[in-house]
């Protein structure tokens, strides 16, 4: 009986594992068409010129614009293919499927940062993508794991976790 409960829990493991792999390589190519789109229009050289003290209002807007879509859009499409395929029945469910796809993209956010700034690409490439990443996703760390606590009751946090065990 033991036996079967932790080869049941190791094949559970490894289907999270590829889970997150494959929600991982989602979030990254999400990301990389964000990136695209926005270079396509040559956006960079805007922002430069922020640096530079030329501030116009396109610029600023589509900065704005381009770190809004690089860190909500790729959580909110993982949600929107993966929701179908869990089938979360209750409303707290569904939320913890939320903030699981995005601690997922900020997970691989974070990993791609740490090689980036490992590798120094910042200088390298002379692109600052991720400057002010790390801190955003902290502070949106914080906010979520703050909401959160206080939109699900911890008994029903409980229950969740005994259901996941008995499965």
């Amino acid at each position: 009986m033991k036996k079967k409960t932790i080869e049941k829990r190791k094949r559970e493991k490894k289907k999270r594992i590829k889970e997150i792999f494959l929600e991982s390589i989602l979030y990254i190519a999400i990301a990389g068409i964000v990136i695209f789109l926005f270079a396509i229009f040559d956006f960079g050289k805007k922002w430069d010129s922020i640096k530079e003290g030329n501030i116009t209002f396109i610029a600023v807007v589509s900065l704005i614009l381009f770190r809004l879509c690089l860190y909500f859009i790729p959580g909110f499409i993982g949600y929107c293919i993966i929701k179908p395929i869990k089938k979360p029945e209750t409303k707290n469910k569904k939320i913890l499927l939320f903030i699981d796809c995005y601690n997922i993209q900020f997970f691989v956010y974070s990993l791609v940062l740490s090689l980036y700034e490992l590798f120094a690409l910042d200088y390298v490439l002379n692109v600052d993508i991720f400057t002010k990443m790390d801190s955003f996703i902290f502070i949106l760390g914080f906010i979520i794991s703050v909401f959160i606590r206080h939109e699900i009751p911890k008994e029903e946090i409980e229950q969740l976790d005994v259901e996941e065990s008995k499965k």
